[in-house]
């Protein structure tokens, strides 16, 4: 940038203004400052001035530095705004840079002032010349486009002899449509007798490497045999050697020489009314005779003045001493009008006889709008080549060994390279992660021609990998061998990593599948090891040596208890338990807990946002979640650092709406962020994963992050983690702001003493060992038991003895007949009957289910003796 700079500095305090312009005269380009003390100034120089930079202070008495921002931004358009103040909020610089401020300085970081003001301005004037670049460039097109459309030439370009573009003249000449013609080879519209010659003529013309005229007979699509003046030459087009034909109608011409020797009369007509410019001359001297009426228009001499004259007095003849001066004025030459314009023009001169006497017909034909349209079409490949330049999308060519050829900016930038020119001094080669991938792309070109679709790993300029699409062609020449290969990428590194997130979703919901499955079955166990452990208690003295190795039994099917609830937590099988939770509020009181029980040398910081709103959520199990994340965090910190907790509201992008179950419109972002010792790849692909741990032996169980991916999950939330060895971890965590309806359960308090009855209990259990706990507790209390191992047993005995159950016992996961399915059949009979479901998990979603079924109440596993008793009591007492 070499152009100075007009600045507009909106302050009213002179040391800062002092301080500005000292820091202003170190700029290696000349910066002019216009101060502005006031509001009034400001408006005033803003109306009458024009400036390249405006730099607001946020400090002034009268006007904001958003009103200044809002004003600038009305009066001067998209001129560059940078904010200079002694200090800027968190809001604050958000508001400004939403209301479009390009930058915004501390003063007490004015050393980047200068370069900042630089790089705006400078980055403004580039982006306001390639608009007015790209308006000249669509004006040229249209010019171009309007000239080809209108032209009474045909206009025919073609590759490999296949038509690739005609000008509607070029429809009317040949009697086909333009979809027609661009199925055709230009060939088949030339004259069977004249193919061959057409075809020497164009070797003549690539030879020449210019425009070559001649004249061939055409067959239009009515079976007419029509003569063009072709004017031919090869020219680029799509980056691809082609042929340009420019071609005029001279049927009407080659009429007029054949006609002229059957009849003057017809030849009067046809030379006197014909379009285009026509003399009949003595031969040799070629001196005028007659003008027909285009000639005249054309020069503007009238017929008396052509009278005399010569055709040579019209032409701009570089060698008048040529001996044959037929040779001297055919071809392209400059021609004079009589008002001295010079104009190009084709003159074709023929000797005829007429009347047993030698005279010469010459004809001019205006190629100024044909070369015009050569021009264009130069032009329009200028232009072409712009677009390939600026794609948004990588475009390269290389040589067969991978030698660049040409690359775009769009490449350079994503390879992180400086320029074009730079990326082209590297061999493509040393830009594959996988050697052996660029030596399978190029045996692929060798059976298709073309690669889609290919991704691959590439190296930055740095060494990053950057995962990337390739689509490659190769470019040949008319013997086969290879020329060049063409390439256009995209980058798909962003794409690749939420692929991996999405399959890392489903390996957890997989995961917890499973882990739900197995907590059923270890219930059963743990239910049948706890309860018999507990009559085996109740019938022994306390003195009895075994009791010490019984409460042993029971505190292990405890901690096996709570171990399965953690393995339905990460599986998403638990309960969740709706209230209105407020998480900043939330994480402020474990905030407070954490401060009291963490080492002195970890600092907490709390970054909450006020605006975040409360959410529907089970605030003991969100609670969990954020314990378990603080003390990862605090295990990955041994020797101190900090632990910033942070929330915020945002809405995501569609891709994560993907991967996310449940989208919502926002969601609440919380953030854990530890400067601790970070985790490499590997590590962080299995965190998530159930009893997974890198703790010493004994120190851990390997549940704390993946209860909170269950407990996130249950939310219909998502989680996500960014960490590298040395750098720190940040967990985020999303959950939707959108309502939940789900109600919580309403849990049952325990009895010191619970009563018991007479009467008949259906007891329906296929795992035999808690069959016969539930049988012996249930009798001890004085209840008449019946068995059935199954639904389908069950239901049969209900029938039996419908009159005398008053309540039945059934678990869910049975085999013939379900619990929910066995209800169902119970209730379409008798719908009074107590009905007590019980299971190790249920999912959150299915509870509904079993209640709408007409079950009176659910009980989990494992359950104590006290707790069966006190709910089949109270179900027989209820009235529901």
């Amino acid at each position: 940038m070499h152009s100075a700079i007009n600045v507009l500095f909106l302050e009213n305090d002179p040391a800062s203004i002092r301080l500005f312009l000292r820091k202003i005269q170190t700029s290696p380009v000349q910066i002019n400052v216009k101060e502005a003390r006031n509001r009034n100034a400001f408006i005033n120089e803003l109306e009458i001035s024009k400036y390249d930079c405006i730099i607001i202070d946020d400090n002034l008495p009268d006007i904001s530095g958003l009103e200044a921002l809002r004003l600038s931004k009305e009066k001067a358009g998209d001129i560059p705004v940078l904010i200079y103040a002694d200090s800027v909020g968190e809001e604050k610089a958000a508001e400004f840079m939403l209301q479009g401020s390009s930058e915004f300085i501390l003063k007490s970081n004015s050393i980047r002032l200068v370069p900042a003001i630089i790089s705006l301005v400078e980055k403004h004037r580039e982006r306001q010349a390639r608009l007015k670049a790209e308006k000249e460039k669509m004006q040229s097109e249209e010019r171009f486009k309007a000239l080809a459309e209108t032209n009474v030439a045909g206009i025919f370009i073609y590759q490999n002899d296949k038509i690739v573009y005609v000008n509607p003249a070029a429809e009317s000449i040949t009697g086909y449509s333009e979809n027609e013609l661009m199925q055709m080879k230009f060939l088949d519209l030339i004259h069977p007798e004249l193919r061959n010659a057409f075809e020497e003529q164009l070797k003549r013309s690539q030879i020449d490497k210019s425009m070559n005229r001649f004249e061939i007979k055409i067959i239009d699509k009515f079976g007419t045999e029509k003569w063009l003046d072709l004017a031919t030459s090869y020219i680029k087009y799509d980056d691809t050697i082609a042929v340009l034909s420019i071609g005029l109608d001279i049927t009407a011409k080659k009429d007029v020489e054949e006609k002229l020797k059957i009849s003057e009369q017809q030849y009067r007509a046809l030379f006197e009314e014909n379009p285009q410019a026509m003399f009949i001359c003595e031969v040799p001297g070629w001196k005028i005779l007659v003008a027909n009426t285009s000639a005249m228009n054309l020069y503007g001499y009238n017929q008396n003045e052509f009278q005399g004259m010569k055709i040579k007095d019209l032409t701009v003849i570089e060698n008048e001493d040529n001996a044959d001066l037929q040779l001297a004025i055919e071809g392209i030459h400059g021609q004079r009008k009589k008002d001295g314009e010079i104009f190009e023009a084709d003159v074709v001169a023929n000797v005829i006889e007429y009347s047993n006497k030698k005279l010469g017909l010459v004809m001019i034909s205006d190629v100024t709008h044909q070369k015009r349209i050569v021009e264009m079409l130069r032009i329009s490949e200028e232009k072409y080549r712009d677009i390939v330049t600026w794609a948004p999308i990588g475009i390269y060519q290389t040589s067969p060994v991978g030698k660049f050829l040409m690359v775009n900016q769009c490449l350079a930038k994503m390879l992180r390279f400086d320029s074009p020119d730079e990326l082209m001094g590297v061999n493509i080669q040393d830009i594959f992660s996988n050697r052996r991938d660029y030596e399978n792309m190029i045996a692929a070109t060798k059976q298709n021609e073309v690669v889609k679709n290919a991704e691959l790993m590439w190296k930055g300029k740095n060494g990053s990998p950057i995962w990337v699409q390739v689509f490659l062609h190769v470019i040949k020449d008319k013997n086969g061998e290879v020329l060049y290969y063409e390439g256009f990428v995209y980058d798909v590194t962003e794409k690749k990593r939420l692929e991996t997130q999405f399959r890392q979703a489903h390996k957890m919901e997989s995961i917890g599948i499973l882990a739900g499955g197995i907590a059923h079955d270890f219930n059963n166990i743990l239910n049948i090891v706890h309860g018999y452990a507990t009559m085996a208690k109740q019938h022994i003295g306390a003195s009895d040596r075994l009791m010490d190795d019984i409460n042993v039994i029971i505190n292990a099917t405890e901690r096996g208890t709570k171990l399965v609830r953690q393995l339905l937590t990460f599986a998403k099988k638990t309960e969740v338990r709706i209230e209105s939770v407020n998480i900043n509020e939330l994480l402020e009181e474990m905030a407070q807990m954490l401060a009291a029980t963490f080492p002195k040398d970890i600092e907490i910081i709390l970054k909450l946002d006020s605006h975040v709103p409360e959410i529907d959520a089970d605030q003991n199990q969100l609670q969990q979640a954020f314990l378990n994340l603080a003390m990862n965090a605090r295990d990955a910190m041994p020797q101190g650092g900090k632990l910033v907790i942070s929330t915020k509201v945002e809405e995501l992008n569609a891709t994560w709406n993907k991967i996310l179950k449940v989208p919502a419109e926002s969601y609440i972002h919380v953030q854990f962020t530890d400067t601790g010792h970070g985790m490499d790849e590997e590590i962080k692909s299995k965190i998530f994963d159930p009893f997974f741990t890198t703790k010493e032996n004994g120190k851990g169980t390997g549940l704390g992050l993946s209860v909170v991916y269950g407990i996130v999950g249950s939310h219909n939330g998502f989680i996500d983690v960014e960490s590298e060895p040395n750098k720190g971890t940040t967990m985020h965590i999303f959950l939707p702001v959108n309502k939940c309806t789900e109600e919580s359960e309403v849990s049952y308090k325990d009895e010191v003493e619970v009563q018991g009855g007479n009467e008949t209990i259906l007891i329906i259990e296929d795992e035999i060992a808690l069959k016969d706990y539930l049988k012996e507790i249930l009798e001890t209390k004085g209840y008449k038991i019946i068995e059935a191992s199954n639904g389908e047993e069950a239901l049969n005995i209900f029938y039996e003895n419908e009159k005398k159950i008053s309540l039945i016992l059934t678990d869910l996961g049975m085999p013939k007949l379900d619990g929910i399915k066995l209800i169902k059949k119970i209730r379409k009979k008798n719908e009074q009957v107590k009905i007590l479901l019980t299971s190790g998990n249920i999912e959150p979603e299915k509870r509904l289910e079993i209640l709408e079924a007409g079950a009176s109440g659910i009980i989990f596993k494992p359950y104590t003796r006290k707790d069966i008793l006190f709910r089949v009591r109270q179900l027989l007492d209820s009235n529901v």
